[in-house]
C-alpha cells in the first residue's frame, strides 16, 4: 500500500490485518509488525521517521 523512499519498508494489508515488511538485501523480506491498524501504523510511522535514506 505504501513504500518508504528507498523501498526498504513496505506498508501492507492482507485480510484485514496490517503489517510492515522490511527488505533485507540478499534475503528478501522480514515482517516487522502485524496487527490491527493503530499498532502497525504506529510502527510504520516510527520506522519511516527514523529512516535516513
Amino acid at each position: 500500500m505504501e513504500t518508504s523512499c528507498c523501498g526498504e519498508y513496505e506498508w501492507c494489508c492482507e485480510a484485514g490485518k496490517f503489517f510492515v515488511l522490511r527488505h533485507i538485501e540478499g534475503v528478501g523480506y522480514e515482517e516487522t509488525a502485524r496487527g490491527r491498524y493503530p499498532h502497525a501504523r504506529q510502527v510504520w510511522i516510527a520506522l519511516v521517521t527514523a529512516h535516513h535514506h
